[in-house]
């Protein structure tokens, strides 16, 4: 008896299955390391692929789910997979911690070769996830007693993809393994097309493509590092024509694909009349390229050339093609104060894909120290006069530090906010005043002093602004002398607290950074918050009844700070006449610190007044941007 994939009622073409990825275009798949759960069992794809290099079965399932994907709007791409159980709780699509399609082994029915997940809901992240059986043989190449890995692959990535049975038995959806098969029947096409459309020509290709000299698509050098996103399709060629680049000293060009698709592009840098002088090809699928423009080539212009360097399915892809300088920046000193200041010009749109009717969302990286990304948000039209905010979050998804926010106005100024959330990668920021049908700037760079390169995800919701009040622990100023401020907080009922650090440099010797602790009465440290460099820093912890100190220190220099607290939980049972809180109502003596009312708003984002010489209670003058500052 011929092994079997699964039975099924008769049909002559492919049928939906399940529900289409709501976003096919930021597929990612990964390959689950062996001994990672799934259910009762362990992956172990070394004795179902025993006998075949890794690398090898490996590139036979990418192509296979590569040969589907050129044909609709969809990439995928190859991402690390984390080892946390298969159908741990999360988003069935774009949980960082491993791929939409997850690819492992283990035992299954003994005329079963593979089974596969299609998109649904309500089995969260099973979707997409493809096992194959340790009970059966597989090849590179068939053999009369092992299926090729391409073959099954290709049937088990057509069900992910919403595809049925089919009863055709040239179709890769064909119930029964009959024998290898090269790639997908027309019935295929038709099918996964009817489902998610064809693939379409990117933005930049406008009438008649950018395949040319004639049409190329500018990228502008000088606001860099411009990054636009593309597409290759089948034959496909893009050609950029980089901008103002004899203001600049040497530029490096970089086509990424890594986290966006499995193309394997060939890049090619050519002079004004067309000669070749530099050129680079991906060593395989997903895998970047990067050039660097010759120096003699910086004053003449030069063109930069995306195709697919190979004839096979990997050969189309999404990509990224970005512009960068390295060294020798010779700009005029306009140019100079638009690149620190970083203008809106060029800015990209936050797209509404992935987010609530009034919301946005955006994947990208920073992709350096000096990568700035900056992006447009457009304030849904809406017939409530209600208030509305803005929230913006910004995760890394890396692991490292949270990416720096900065918002500005249509006109490029500076818009004041509210912090709501910052800690480790996450930031997330409230504007409270959002004209009705008005625009802003989302700017998105690395923190100094930090390192928040990588991968981000970057979300706008417009909602009722978000109310935070703060008590005031302490606030003044430290210095050389006295580097360190306490006081004293007593907690009468366990509650949720979350406490608020803001801090910046009051002399040019201060890094503007200071760090918040939390002790017991035992002295045990419960919670501590640390700023590196000036901005706002929060956190909650759990804090049962009993009296805490909280100091507040810097490092040597003049830094100016602010210190609050707040009850984030309610508690349960009867009601708790008065607060459960004791705040301090004066800071301790000669300390610095002034101190404010129980309940009181979160500092507002309007510069504070200057104090008079002398008093250093509370001297925030009001900096210029970076507009986190409270101006309290």
């Amino acid at each position: 008896m011929p092994l079997r994939i699964e039975a099924l009622e008769d049909r002559t073409a492919p049928a939906a299955l399940g529900s289409p990825w709501p976003d096919p275009g930021t597929l990612t798949l990964s390959f689950a390391a062996d001994g990672t759960r799934v259910g009762e069992a362990a992956s172990d794809t070394a004795t179902a692929f025993a006998g075949v290099p890794a690398a090898v079965w490996q590139r036979e399932v990418l192509r296979a789910f590569q040969t589907w994907a050129v044909q609709i709007p969809a990439n995928v791409a190859l991402v690390a997979d984390g080892g946390q159980a298969f159908g741990t709780p999360g988003p069935a699509q774009g949980d960082f911690r491993f791929g939409d399609v997850r690819v492992g082994a283990v035992p299954l029915s003994d005329d079963s070769l593979a089974n596969a997940s299609a998109f649904d809901w309500s089995i969260g992240t099973w979707s997409g996830d493809v096992l194959f059986n340790t009970r059966a043989r597989f090849a590179a190449v068939a053999t009369p007693t092992a299926a090729d890995v391409f073959t099954v692959a290709l049937h088990e990535a057509g069900h992910v993809f919403g595809m049925e049975h089919s009863n055709d038995p040239t179709s890769a959806m064909s119930e029964n393994y009959t024998g290898p098969k090269t790639g997908l029947s027309a019935a295929d096409i038709d099918a996964v097309r009817s489902y998610y459309g064809a693939r379409q020509p990117d933005a930049h290709e406008r009438v008649g493509g950018n395949g040319s000299r004639l049409t190329a698509t500018p990228v502008d050098a000088v606001l860099g590092s411009d990054r636009l996103t593309a597409d290759i399709g089948p034959g496909d060629t893009d050609v950029y024509s980089l901008l103002n680049a004899s203001q600049l000293g040497q530029l490096e060009v970089r086509v990424r694909t890594s986290g966006v698709s499995l193309l394997a592009a060939r890049v090619e840098i050519t002079d004004r009349w067309g000669r070749l002088v530099a050129a680079g090809t991906a060593t395989g699928p997903g895998q970047d390229v990067t050039l660097d423009v010759p120096q003699s080539l910086v004053k003449l212009g030069c063109f930069v050339t995306v195709t697919g360097a190979t004839g096979d399915v990997f050969a189309v892809g999404g990509y990224e093609v970005s512009v960068a300088r390295t060294s020798g920046l010779t700009l005029p000193p306009q140019v100079a104060e638009r690149l620190i200041d970083n203008t809106p010009r060029g800015a990209a749109a936050l797209d509404g894909r992935g987010a609530g009717a009034d919301g946005f969302a955006a994947d990208a990286n920073v992709d350096s120290s000096a990568d700035v990304d900056v992006y447009t948000v457009r304030v849904p039209p809406t017939t409530n006069a209600a208030p509305r905010a803005m929230v913006v979050s910004v995760t890394n998804l890396d692991g490292k530090a949270h990416p720096e926010l900065a918002v500005l106005d249509a006109a490029g100024r500076s818009v004041p906010f509210q912090v709501l959330a910052s800690s480790g990668g996450v930031l997330t920021i409230q504007v409270t005043q959002v004209p009705r049908g008005g625009a802003f700037y989302v700017r998105v760079s690395n923190p100094a002093g930090a390192d928040a390169t990588g991968r981000y995800r970057l979300t706008a919701d417009f909602h009722p602004p978000v109310e935070v009040r703060y008590s005031r622990l302490a606030a003044g100023r430290l210095t050389t002398a006295a580097p360190a401020a306490a006081t004293g907080l007593t907690v009468n009922n366990a509650r949720l607290f979350e406490f608020v650090l803001v801090s910046t440099a009051a002399d040019g010797a201060a890094t503007g950074g200071a760090t918040l602790t939390v002790r017991d009465a035992a002295g045990k440290v419960v919670l501590t918050l640390v700023r590196d460099r000036e901005g706002a820093t929060n956190r909650a912890v759990y804090l049962a009844p009993g009296v805490y100190t909280v100091t507040i220190s810097a490092s040597p220099g003049a830094t100016n700070y602010w210190a609050g607290v707040r009850e984030v939980s309610d508690p349960a049972g009867p009601y708790d006449p008065g607060t459960s809180t004791t705040y301090p109502e004066q800071p301790p003596p000669d300390d610095g610190n002034a101190t404010g009312a129980v309940g009181e708003p979160l500092p507002p984002a309007e510069p504070a007044p200057v104090r008079p010489a002398g008093d250093e209670s509370l001297t925030f003058e009001a900096p210029a941007p970076p507009p986190w500052y409270y101006g309290f």
